[in-house]
């Protein structure tokens, strides 16, 4: 579990404000220490081409951190996920969580 400071959180949020081009501050508010206390599964090495969730933080490290649904089709549910940055590019996927109203990111495999 990794765990970040309060000025690293201020930083990991500005981070990914700016991956989403997102303007207010309350966009991000989940981004939180207990956010990171979270237990994050790596399904880097058995995910499919596509990968869909929500929640997405973006730290400076080599990972992505969201949540996802057991089967990583829908970005409804609260497992929290990370997926190597090395392997897998983001977008909008044009689409938010019906659940929480965070927008869905797309991590498509390099």
């Amino acid at each position: 579990m990794k765990t970040f400071s309060r000025h690293e959180i201020e930083k990991i949020k500005k981070a990914t404000m700016k991956l989403l081009k997102l303007t207010d501050i309350k966009d991000v508010s989940y981004i939180t220490k207990e956010y990171f206390e979270q237990e994050f599964e790596d399904v880097t090495a058995r995910a499919g081409n596509i990968v869909l969730g929500h929640d997405l933080a973006a730290p400076a490290n080599m990972f992505y951190y969201f949540k996802s649904d057991q089967n990583m089709v829908l970005g409804c549910d609260e497992l929290p996920k990370r997926l190597d940055k090395n392997s897998f590019t983001y977008s909008d996927s044009g689409t938010n969580c019906v659940e929480t109203g965070q927008a869905i990111v797309k991590f498509t495999r390099r």
